[in-house]
């Protein structure tokens, strides 16, 4: 049995459309049966049919598809044949248009990235290139659209953010009830829900720090701010404390900081236990540096600095001395 090209695109048409008769399917059946590129082509024109026909833009594929086969069939001796040549460009277009209109909404999607920190500081990079370094117990929700480029995100915690400039489209941080602009930067922002105020420290470039109801206030490189709940009002700090950034960059600025602080600030940052075995230990002040160094050689200046002798109780370090190394 042999077909001209014309007659088995109809008679595969007819079948895939289901107008068909027995004998018409019968035909098709012991056509394919000749030779496996028979096999092949029918194939070939059943994914064409099927990908046509899916729906995943929840379009009525189905009053489509017969109104293009309406318009595309013509009277022959009272009776009705399918041109299905054209049938088969119709189907073409209409997967263009599908793909072209889903990769319009694909574009057009905002993408929304949640970033997580428990009992460890996480960094990550966003969607649109920045860097993210959320310190213990924070949440960033990001969310940006790949073709319009606006971005924006919402902090619970404290995070440091390295941002991928863009002049036209600038990244905005909301964080209890205030709103921090990247100006081409990178800065801090503690806005943990139990304090009292939001703290922005500027590492680089510039930032806006500001709320829906005041304009806020500027802050460049090496300037602090705060804004107090309580009150709703910004203010700018005299000097940026960096050790308020040490639980990402790991360095240290202690002068004359009483030992309990700093013992504190080292425990939190390095997720240690460190311990004073003595009240009279936390009131020593203590004058010193330290530069990402590992916990073992931070302790043992510390020690070495004080005076004291460090001891391990399981898991703690104990600083132990008698009081402070000048008294």
């Amino acid at each position: 049995m042999t077909f001209g090209k014309h007659d088995i695109d109809n008679l595969i048409g007819k079948v895939l459309t289901g107008e068909a008769s027995p004998d018409e399917r019968h035909e098709l059946e012991q056509w394919v049966r000749q030779s496996n590129d028979n096999l092949r082509y029918l194939e070939q024109m059943r994914a064409v049919y099927e990908k046509a026909s899916n729906d995943p833009l929840n379009v009525d594929v189905d009053a489509a598809w017969q109104k293009v086969k309406q318009r595309l069939r013509t009277q022959r001796g009272g009776g009705t044949v399918l041109l299905w040549p054209v049938l088969r460009m119709a189907a073409g277009i209409v997967l263009i248009m599908t793909a072209g209109l889903f990769t319009w909404r694909w574009f057009n999607t905002p993408e929304r990235v949640e970033l997580v920190s428990a009992e460890r500081p996480v960094t990550d990079t966003l969607p649109d290139g920045s860097r993210a370094f959320l310190n213990k117990r924070a949440k960033l929700e990001f969310t940006y659209n790949k073709r319009t480029g606006q971005r924006s995100a919402r902090l619970q915690g404290e995070g440091y953010f390295t941002i991928r400039h863009d002049e036209t489209k600038p990244f905005v941080i909301e964080a209890e009830g205030v709103f921090v602009k990247d100006l081409g930067t990178a800065f801090n922002i503690n806005a943990s829900p139990g304090n009292p105020v939001v703290e922005v420290m500027v590492s680089e470039g510039e930032v806006a720090f500001y709320s829906s109801d005041d304009p806020g206030i500027r802050l460049m490189a090496g300037e602090s701010g705060v804004f107090d709940k309580a009150t709703r009002t910004f203010s700018r700090l005299e000097k940026a404390d960096t050790n308020k950034i040490a639980y990402k960059t790991r360095i240290f600025r202690f002068n004359n900081t009483s030992l309990g602080d700093a013992v504190e600030l080292i425990d939190e940052v390095y997720g240690v236990d460190v311990r004073l075995d003595n009240e009279q230990l936390k009131t020593c002040p203590i004058t010193v540096n330290f530069n990402n160094e590992d916990i073992d050689t931070v302790l043992d200046i510390v020690a070495e600095t004080m005076g004291l002798t460090i001891q391990r109780q399981g898991e703690a370090f104990i600083l132990t001395g008698v009081g402070c190394a000048h008294e």
